[in-house]
């Protein structure tokens, strides 16, 4: 038995074995719950991109705020599998596992093996990383893409062969036309090789910088097309945008969701610290185990991970303080893979004090940790007119950019008549749309005549355009005919039914 045991003890001891393990259990967090919420206004979007022709994709993204290749690539994987919520979410799911994958390499790059199994143990267990895997958007995939050309980048700088310097222009130039987030890693990669560069002897630098500078030259030359769009994005969002300023909470939810964990996690790992903290005092006192020494990190990558760190959060942070506000914690996702390399570097340096402060942080700021982002409930919305709308009952969503999530539930067969802005342009986004009604006005005036009713109004779209949802409420149940209010997560229901329901099944008050 202890022959046996001594032989299967060097397999427990591989990192490989507790990469498999820590593989499996982020695939399956990130699948547990994918239909746990219905998709939401911006995966509603997603789910219309995959399905337009090429041509009308490519034009709908001129006018949005990011270059189209995730969503080129959503269409392939829709082709593939299909549109419902989980085939959309998939795709972000795969990204999601990669991105686990990945970040042991990473952190064996700036680390050691330790470092890079912390790191990825905490990334496959991160309350954001689990989120954003779930959700038919770019995140999971842009983080992916960060871990990917740093790894390149790396190897480029320290073997000096062309393989992985071709490699790292190719997932480069995809990064940059998936996420504009893209450029502010790129930056920091760009400070990383000029710090390299100045550091290698005179001969050796000119050469290096002459390939490097090449590589940079293509990733932007293949970037070109899209510039005039981004410059013209940027024109536009400088006139205004849906972000509000950023506030205390946001950087506070930026620096909690970099290593949040998953809520089930939760008290698993306050108990796993508190054993770590209890063993590296004991063996701080007793000195009679001598722990490995810490990874050695080289001052110029530890700088590149700051500034991979900050970058992605400062710069915008920065604009919408002097500017437009454009800052949103969720964008600086990216940034994550290289905080939590730092974070496993002090755990294996200071693993008493970092599992004290890591077991007080998951207590004490729980904000991510227990309440998941909310989203609007369209599938809810769907479900109840589905059940208890009448067949010619009509129904309006307020206002047009609605339109979307609710048609993706909602049967075919069923009209939806959208509310919009009177000067809403008709552009190639609003040729997607269906013939509808200007603004409250127009509903008001169209919810007057006969017939059974059903508005559906998003908070989110109340709070964007500053409307009082209550006086609109009040306004279009204000007219004397029975009104039920159906509140759900983030979107309410009314329903306006015809005069001839009897008064007993009127309900003002919200349930």
């Amino acid at each position: 038995m202890g022959a046996a045991m001594a032989r299967f003890r060097p397999q427990l001891n591989s990192p490989y074995l507790w990469l498999l393990a820590i593989l499996t259990v982020g695939a399956l967090v990130r699948v547990w719950g994918i239909e746990r919420y219905g998709l939401w206004l911006n995966e509603a979007y997603s789910a219309l991109y995959a399905q337009l022709p090429l041509e009308t994709l490519v034009e709908l993204r001129r006018q949005g705020t990011n270059p189209p290749l995730y969503h080129l690539l959503l269409r392939a994987w829709v082709a593939a599998f299909g549109a419902g919520e989980s085939a959309l979410r998939m795709m972000s799911v795969v990204a999601g596992v990669a991105a686990v994958a990945l970040a042991y390499p990473l952190g064996c790059r700036f680390g050691d093996r330790r470092t890079g199994l912390i790191t990825c143990a905490i990334l496959a267990l991160s309350n954001w990383a689990i989120y954003y895997s779930q959700e038919a958007r770019f995140y999971a995939l842009t983080e992916a893409m960060a871990i990917l050309t740093s790894l390149l980048l790396y190897d480029a700088l320290a073997k000096r062969r062309p393989v992985p310097l071709v490699g790292y222009v190719l997932a480069a130039s995809a990064f940059v036309w998936m996420h504009t987030c893209a450029w502010f890693v790129l930056l920091a990669q760009a400070i990383w090789v000029g710090l390299r560069l100045q550091a290698m002897p005179a001969r050796e630098r000119l050469r290096a910088g002459l390939w490097f500078g090449l590589a940079g030259g293509l990733v932007i030359l293949s970037f070109l097309p899209w510039v005039p769009v981004l410059l013209d994005q940027i024109s536009t969002v400088s006139k205004g945008y849906w972000v509000p300023p950023p506030r205390w909470i946001d950087l506070a939810d930026w620096a909690q969701g970099m290593i949040a964990p998953w809520a089930p996690w939760r008290w698993p790992i306050v108990i796993v610290c508190a054993g770590v903290f209890v063993v590296a005092v004991a063996r701080q006192r007793t000195q009679t185990v001598q722990s490995a020494s810490p990874p050695a990190v080289d001052r110029l990558d530890r700088i590149y991970l700051l500034l991979w760190v900050f970058l992605p959060m400062v710069v915008p942070v920065i604009w919408s303080l002097i500017g437009t506000p454009i800052f949103r914690p969720r964008y600086a996702l990216v940034s994550q893979p290289a905080a939590l390399v730092l974070l496993a570097g002090l755990i294996i340096r200071r693993p008493a004090v970092c599992s004290a402060l890591l077991a007080a942080f998951v207590l004490i700021l729980p904000r991510s940790i227990d309440c998941p982002l909310v989203r609007e409930d369209w599938r809810g919305a769907a479900r109840l007119i589905e059940t208890q709308a009448g067949p010619d009952a009509r129904v309006f969503v307020f206002r047009g950019f609605c339109y979307f999530p609710l048609r993706y539930y909602l049967d075919p067969s069923r009209a939806i008549t959208p509310v919009f802005h009177p000067e809403q342009p008709r552009t190639a986004f609003g040729r997607q749309y269906p013939p509808g009604v200007a603004r409250t006005s127009g509903l008001l005036e169209a919810v007057s005549g006969p017939g059974e009713f059903w508005v559906v109004l998003s908070h989110l779209d109340l709070r964007v355009d500053d409307v009082d949802h209550e006086a609109l409420v009040q306004q279009l149940c204000g007219n004397g005919r029975p009104c039920q209010r159906l509140p759900l997560e983030r979107v309410e229901v009314l329903r306006i039914a015809p005069p001839a329901v009897e008064a007993d099944e009127v309900h003002h008050d919200r349930e």
